[in-house]
């Protein structure tokens, strides 16, 4: 029995990881040929991002009080023990120094991760807990391609469409696969494939490789697409709107910002952070993140001249029913984007919950298969769509996969739909 106890701890033990700080290259070397976790001080940080350092780095930003950087703490150790003297594995605490995002050219977002991959001239930074899996899954992979050989168009023509198509985020290819086949529906219902403006987001090498496959099958439509920058979409649907008065559609999908505790409210428009209601545009750009989704009220602003023209809005993205309302009752209090006039409007979920499906490896995200699949199988033409039929149908096709899935009751999307005449 005393054997058996004592293999048992010797098993438990080899699976422990520690954390190392660290100071000096010599020290890195040592704790990473144990597979060690390192902890670094910013100064130090700088100077390992310098190093010519052989292997990749991963570096994660962290505050004690965060919770999503507590759930990593574990996976962090676990990467560092698999990257055992293939690549390192490090963490900066900034719990109490938030200024030290800046000289790292972050935002105050937590956690944060710089990768520093050799070969590539900067390092690459990802915001959020999410975004570990991908950094991790790319670090493993023996190959390590740091390019995402994609060409988007570089059009500037300035001239109207009858359709906006937008994929925000550069997390993952379904976001785009969307807008592929959402464009082939609108051709087939009349309109011509030069009426339907495409904007997607980048990958960068991290998400190219996850999703690689469904990429680089998209490659002859994303070089059709421009890059999605806001102040170039929002131009474009003013452009578009003013110039079609009868009936305008957009399309997006994107990852949707989170809702902020109301305690947390102002901390966020201090510092500029993305708060619901708001679809992200990954622009990776410095500056206010805020200032770069797409929200009500930019939207809002770009089509309130076209008080007479129908307009067709279906926003793929968690929390998207903020785009209707942030209540339960849109007719009482509507967003600025509802309060439009000839308004329709199809989100993928509530304004308090999250949609499903945006991840690498899915084909598309359960709404946006349920849109697509419903609308491709209409025989309506595009000026007589029976938008609320639509929208029952998305409904519930949503709610049969979300069940398939086990998706909790709790948790399950609610897509909303919102008409004002």
């Amino acid at each position: 029995m005393r054997f058996i106890i004592l293999s048992i701890f010797l098993i438990l033990l080899s699976g422990c990881v520690t954390t190392r700080s660290v100071a000096t290259l010599a020290e890195v070397e040592q704790a990473n040929a144990e597979g060690e976790l390192l902890l670094v001080e910013p100064a130090f940080a700088q100077e390992l991002l310098k190093a010519p350092l052989s292997k990749p780095l991963l570096l994660e930003f962290y505050a004690d009080w965060c919770g999503p950087c507590q759930t990593l703490r574990r996976p962090l150790q676990r990467a560092a023990r698999d990257g055992k003297g293939r690549y390192l594995v490090a963490k900066v605490d900034v719990s109490h120094r938030p200024e030290v995002m800046d000289t790292f050219g972050m935002r105050g977002s937590y956690p944060s991760f710089i990768l520093r991959a050799p070969g590539n001239p900067e390092p690459l930074r990802k915001y959020g807990a999410d975004k570990f899996e991908g950094l991790v899954t790319w670090l493993k992979d023996e190959k390590k391609s740091i390019t995402a050989p994609l060409k988007f168009s570089e059009s500037k023509e300035r001239r109207g469409y009858k359709a906006v198509l937008v994929a925000g985020s550069s997390g993952n290819a379904n976001f785009i696969q969307e807008l592929y086949f959402m464009q082939r529906i609108l051709v087939d219902k009349g309109l011509k494939p030069e009426e339907v403006a495409c904007f997607a987001a980048a990958p960068d090498f991290v998400e190219y490789h996850l999703d690689k496959e469904q990429f680089e099958s998209l490659k002859p439509f994303i070089q059709n697409c421009r890059l999605a920058k806001r102040e170039a979409i929002l131009a474009t649907i003013q452009t578009s709107i003013n110039q079609n008065p009868d009936q305008f559609y957009l399309y997006v999908s994107s990852h949707g910002a989170a809702p902020v505790p109301a305690e947390n409210s102002e901390r966020y428009k201090e510092l500029c952070l993305s708060q619901a209601p708001a679809l992200v545009l990954d622009e990776e750009e410095e500056g206010c993140q805020a200032l770069q989704d797409l929200t009500p009220d930019a939207l809002a602003a770009v089509m309130m001249s076209a008080s007479a023209t129908k307009k067709y809005i279906i926003l793929q993205g968690c929390y998207t029913g903020g785009f209707i309302s942030t209540t339960s009752d849109p007719a009482e209090n509507p967003s600025s984007l509802a309060a439009l006039p000839r308004m329709t409007i199809l989100t993928a979920s509530r304004p308090d919950r999250t949609s499903f499906g945006c991840h690498p490896g899915w084909a598309m995200t359960i709404y946006g298969y349920a849109v697509i699949r419903t609308l491709a199988g209409s025989q309506a033409s595009l000026d007589a769509i029976p938008w609320a039929e639509i929208a029952r149908d998305v409904d519930q096709h949503v709610q049969d996969e979300e069940k398939k899935f086990s998706i909790p009751t709790r948790l399950r999307s609610h897509p909303q739909f919102f008409q004002n005449p």
